[in-house]
């Protein structure tokens, strides 16, 4: 636990990929439910680095599993929608909460609220972020360009029109979680291996623009002074 903010804000630590969507999706029914009721933000790491997509896709048509062996890289289906991602280099947070809490349920609104939330620590990092505008549907999108650094889906977060955090979502019973992730560095050559000669672009990452050493803890303590102030429960 990192501090009560009104939100229950956790760094969970490492862990294998399928133990890493199993708690996300625990913790969804645990809020589906009724069981709990305060938003959650999860911070959580990859070991060993793992491969997850989208819950529409078919890891079959773009990722070399011959290679994820060789380089020892699991690979695990996600709950949530949108397109392939290698996660090594990075810091992945989820996003648990009741629509009652947020004020909203529309995915459209929802993204908007909690980008919002990350916007506002990139901008105490020094990085000026928006929110990406998307013309086309999420689904037409990853069946073109699989993977989820490669496109800029609706509510992405981008600076100076590269796509920088990447986020999908799931709602069920009134409870939305929201899965995102934010890399340190993109590793263009084994993504390269990984995804049958694909490579994330028009994408950018936090080594690319914050020179010099931005350690995980220091942009997971910039994340939750991110969201202190969005909706949630008073902090006793």
């Amino acid at each position: 636990r990192l501090q009560k903010v009104g939100w229950n804000i956790f760094d969970t630590g490492p862990a294998c990929a399928r133990r890493n969507m199993a708690r996300d999706v625990e913790l969804l029914e645990e809020h589906a439910s009724g069981r709990l009721t305060q938003p959650i933000l999860r911070f959580y790491s990859w070991t060993p680095p793992a491969v997850s997509f989208g819950k529409h896709q078919r890891p079959e048509d773009f990722l070399d599993l011959g290679a994820c062996r060789e380089l020892g890289v699991d690979v695990v289906r996600r709950p949530t929608g949108g397109g392939a991602i290698l996660h090594e280099h990075e810091v992945t947070f989820s996003i648990i909460a009741r629509y009652e809490v947020l004020g909203c349920s529309r995915v459209a609104d929802v993204f908007m609220l909690l980008g919002s939330g990350i916007i506002r620590a990139l901008k105490l990092l020094g990085i000026e972020a928006t929110l990406v505008e998307r013309p086309q549907s999420a689904s037409s999108l990853f069946r073109d360009a699989p993977l989820c650094f490669a496109v800029k889906a609706a509510c992405d977060i981008e600076v100076d029109g590269r796509k920088l955090v990447g986020s999908a979502q799931l709602h069920r019973n009134g409870v939305v979680l929201q899965q995102n992730s934010l890399p340190l560095r993109i590793d263009r050559e084994k993504c390269r291996r990984l995804f049958r000669g694909r490579e994330p672009d028009n994408c950018t990452d936090l080594g690319s623009l914050l020179p010099g050493t931005t350690s995980p803890s220091d942009v997971i303590a910039f994340l939750t002074q991110g969201f202190s102030s969005l909706p949630g429960p008073s902090p006793p």
